[in-house]
């Protein structure tokens, strides 16, 4: 897996050896802690995130920076347009769930 860096208000999650949309979202499951029950799609994407996002707007602002992403839509094409689509809806709709993207990991 890659080298997910987090701390209480930040995460950095490394997407350069992203090759399919299944190692995405065991990536997105580690590094976001996401429960057991996680479903490995957009839907459920969605969903985990809105919890943390809610959980940022009643506390401080939450910091993802997804690093590495060239490689990843690369090999993703238009499913890595989709999840990027999917983290654009949350942080538009929850502003102190803040999301970065770095070319490098």
């Amino acid at each position: 897996m890659a080298d997910n860096k987090r701390n209480r208000n930040n995460l950095t999650v490394d997407l350069s050896d992203i090759k399919t949309v299944e190692g995405l979202h065991a990536v997105l499951k580690e590094a976001f802690e996401f429960p057991e029950y996680y479903g490995g799609n957009l839907d459920a994407l969605h969903d985990c995130l809105t919890d943390i996002a809610v959980k940022a707007a009643e506390a401080d602002p939450v910091t993802v920076t997804f690093a590495g992403y060239k490689k990843a839509k690369r090999a993703l094409g238009s499913d890595f347009h989709n999840f990027r689509n999917v983290l654009n809806d949350v942080s538009e709709e929850y502003p102190n769930f803040i999301v970065e993207w770095r070319r490098k990991a």
